[in-house]
């Protein structure tokens, strides 16, 4: 959750855990709360003034199918709730953007824009909230495919050519081995029946049983291992498609680290020295044969969460498109064979 308008009030944020606190690290975010129930504690006081009038951007999923939107909006009651708009599509698609604009800029009231959900939504936020009360209503696929993209930033900040090893390279490291821990242990926690709050807990939930302050805890870690594995991200290639970008990292993350592995030797090497140790494995000393190591252990992850994709043949995408895929992917004309084993891989996506 991110939410838009001036500096707030000051903060007490004194807490003896380490999985709840403020983190204020510089301008933009200025304010980014993490730990559950922080949106109950903290969302009224970060507003710009007592008499801020509150405009709520989320998706469809989850202003329809979690009871999210509804208590934001008991939350900030008739005074400071001005209006909800639920149409903010995956990739941040400009129509739903624009539509927003238009009901904001019809309310000269409103000060601040409270974004709720994942990327799309919050893009544009100074201040973020983290609560791991909120993330329960996730629906689990959308949650543990969320954590494979945020491993697919996190390598791809690894070998990106511009990535620094302070701070870019070793905190992608550390957000790895989070999310190569948590991932599973969330999942089968969700699988034992310890997944949605109800319709009241999001907000007021009771998270004194061991049980239940075991699952948030694993949720917050999560949750700042994906934002700090967020620096360094490519082109998104599959927003033509409507395809989510949790569900095509599941598909295609580990094809591509193969496809590094074969055809850059640096980038093998990087794969070797940083992402291997940082999931507790030992390099074998073969770059190549580590990279593709990597590879496996991915394929494997994404098959014990659950989250073996569909082919692109049955999601109304037609081989004609891989050729168009290949080349967005792969730009330059010198590029030919790196070209081509792009193409292969696309190929086999369907």
């Amino acid at each position: 959750m991110s939410m838009t308008g001036v500096q707030g009030a000051v903060i007490d944020c004194t807490n003896s855990s380490p999985l709840s606190g403020l983190w204020s690290p510089q301008s933009h975010p200025k304010h980014l709360f993490y730990g559950p129930g922080c949106v109950q504690r903290h969302l009224l006081n970060v507003l710009p003034s007592p008499k801020s009038r509150v405009f709520i951007m989320a998706g469809q999923t989850l202003a329809t199918q979690t009871p999210l939107i509804r208590q934001l909006e008991a939350l900030l009651g008739s005074d400071l709730h001005a209006g909800t708009f639920a149409g903010i599509k995956q990739h941040g698609q400009t129509a739903g953007v624009d539509d927003a604009l238009v009901q904001v800029s019809a309310d000269p009231s409103i000060d601040t824009i409270l974004s709720v959900g994942g990327g799309s939504p919050i893009d544009s936020a100074k201040r973020r909230l983290f609560d791991a009360l909120f993330t329960r209503c996730t629906p689990r696929t959308l949650l543990l495919a969320s954590g494979v993209r945020a491993i697919d930033h996190a390598v791809e900040t690894v070998y990106h050519p511009q990535a620094s090893l302070m701070p870019w390279k070793l905190t992608a490291c550390w957000a790895l081995g989070v999310l190569f821990k948590f991932l599973p242990l969330v999942a089968a926690k969700l699988d034992n029946g310890m997944a949605q709050p109800s319709s009241e807990a999001a907000t007021h939930a009771d998270s004194s049983s061991s049980s239940s302050s075991s699952l948030d805890d694993m949720l917050t870690v999560l949750m700042l291992a994906a934002y700090a594995s967020s620096g360094l991200r490519g082109a998104n290639l599959w927003r033509p498609y409507g395809i989510s970008h949790g569900e095509m990292s599941c598909l295609t993350l580990a094809a591509v680290i193969r496809l590094k592995a074969k055809h850059s030797a640096e980038a093998a090497s990087q794969i070797s020295c940083f992402l291997l140790p940082a999931i507790r494995q030992t390099p074998t000393g073969d770059a190549v044969r580590d990279a593709l190591g990597f590879a496996r252990l991915l394929d494997q992850l994404v098959e014990q969460l659950g989250l073996k994709q569909r082919p692109l043949s049955e999601r109304g995408i037609g081989m004609d498109q891989v050729p168009i895929i290949a080349r967005r992917a792969v730009k330059g004309p010198e590029e030919k064979e790196l070209r081509h084993a792009m193409t292969e891989l696309v190929e086999a996506l369907f």
